[in-house]
């Protein structure tokens, strides 16, 4: 985060000006248990687009893409 310059966005901005939005997330799915370690609540909504019907979104392993980019956003947003 300190490389992308995000930890001084974070420390300067006043997140009460901030408006609510919605991250899509489109990758292999996110490893809930690693992820809910560090952000839990930040998920509200889980869609698969292969099987609409399930709202099981899982990577079988925590390093997976899916789970590291669901981190990035949840670390870089208020």
């Amino acid at each position: 985060m300190e490389k992308l310059g995000f930890d001084d966005v974070i420390n300067n901005i006043d997140p009460n000006s901030l408006n609510e939005i919605t991250v899509a997330v489109i990758d292999s799915g996110v490893h809930f248990a690693e992820f809910n370690q560090y952000y839990e609540g930040r998920i509200e909504e889980v869609y698969d687009l292969h099987y609409p019907e399930t709202t099981i979104m899982t990577d079988s392993n925590p390093t997976e893409h899916g789970t590291h980019i669901a981190g990035t956003i949840a670390e870089t947003t208020p």
